[in-house]
């Protein structure tokens, strides 16, 4: 059960990481969060449940913080190699969502690099 688990836990947090840094590489975020919900790498059934949970648009609302980004991989295993500013904008007020014409390409985004331990 435990091993099922950690293997359902590496899965979500590979699949969290992808949509982070699709989210930070690409200048318009809201294409980018509809390309990592629409990943076939996605299992089907949280595919079956986007009609319900809608994750773009949740993932557009909330934002999510570099604090967060971090302790949810490196408690799913990984190990947290590097970051860079590169992409911040420390003057992001985070009162629009992402895909606001007004900010889109200006948000304060975040780049991690993380590394998934040899077994």
């Amino acid at each position: 059960m435990l091993n099922l688990l950690t293997k359902a836990l590496s899965k979500t947090a590979l699949i969290v990481a992808a949509l982070i840094f699709v989210g930070t590489v690409l200048a318009d975020s809201h294409t980018a969060i509809e390309r990592a919900v629409a990943n076939d790498a996605r299992p089907d059934a949280d595919r079956q449940r986007d009609a319900d949970r809608k994750p773009a648009h949740v993932l557009e609302f909330f934002g999510i913080e570099p604090g967060i980004i971090r302790s949810d991989l490196v408690s799913a295993g990984f190990e947290f190699v590097s970051e860079s500013d590169i992409l911040r904008n420390r003057q992001d007020s985070r009162n629009k969502p992402m895909s606001d014409p007004s900010v889109r390409g200006k948000t304060d985004r975040v780049v991690m690099k993380f590394r998934k331990p040899a077994s």
